[in-house]
């Protein structure tokens, strides 16, 4: 199903327990998903919101919940625009390594009790995100600890972390490419790297690593090695 506008829900809306329907979010404006209603389930869902990351945002403003992935999959798609999570939704869309946010795209956590689940428990990978992770409130999951979080795009824009609060665990690796494209933007926030977690990295992998060239605004926030 295809949404170009806004979806409110003042009932319940499931596209999930009985039809796997995966909804596609279009057009060039702000939107959002809101209402009253006491179910907001999605099976799978594709953003692809005008032609930039920052262009058109689909905002978030109820709790919603989706299909956990299974195995190697990926029920949320960010091609182009934000996904911008502004309540207290709880998702695991992906698992196995996946990109998590095209080169066009943007996912932006904005509200403390959003939480995003990288990995069905069983089925670890290595997340790349080619376009923008923003994180001001809120918790991302990802990884097992033998896992690497790439930001590798070097086109214009690049790949680029901007985080203000929040936190993000991650049981592996992160390495941010040496290219002035790839952006480390940081004023708050805590950022966990567990490279001994379920599984462990080589003795002889960095555990956080950016390159010469990235791009570096580091005011703020923590990050931790844990059991380096």
């Amino acid at each position: 199903s295809g949404v170009s506008g806004s979806l409110i829900n003042n009932g319940i809306f499931d596209l999930n327990t009985t039809a796997g329907v995966t909804t596609t979010f279009l057009g060039s404006g702000n939107e959002s998903i809101s209402g009253t209603g006491s179910t907001t389930d999605f099976y799978a869902i594709t953003v692809n919101k005008g032609t930039t990351r920052t262009g058109a945002t689909l905002d978030v403003t109820i709790p919603i919940t989706m299909s956990i992935a299974t195995g190697s999959a990926a029920r949320l798609v960010i091609t182009n625009g934000t996904f911008k999570i502004s309540s207290a939704t709880d998702i695991t869309p992906v698992g196995g390594t996946q990109t998590v946010v095209g080169a066009g795209g943007r996912l932006w956590l904005n509200h403390a009790s959003a939480v995003y689940n990288g990995g069905n428990g069983t089925t670890q990978g290595s997340p790349t995100i080619s376009g923008e992770l923003r994180i001001d409130a809120g918790t991302f999951n990802y990884g097992s600890g033998n896992n690497t979080m790439n930001f590798t795009n070097t086109a214009t824009p690049g790949s680029v972390l901007n985080m203000s609060g929040g936190t993000i665990n991650f049981l592996g690796v992160a390495s941010f490419s040496s290219d002035v494209d790839v952006q480390f933007n940081m004023t708050g926030g805590n950022i966990n790297v567990d490279v001994q977690a379920t599984n462990n990295s080589a003795s002889s992998t960095a555990a956080f690593s950016i390159g010469a060239s990235t791009t570096v605004n580091w005011s703020g926030g923590v990050v931790t090695i844990i059991d380096p």
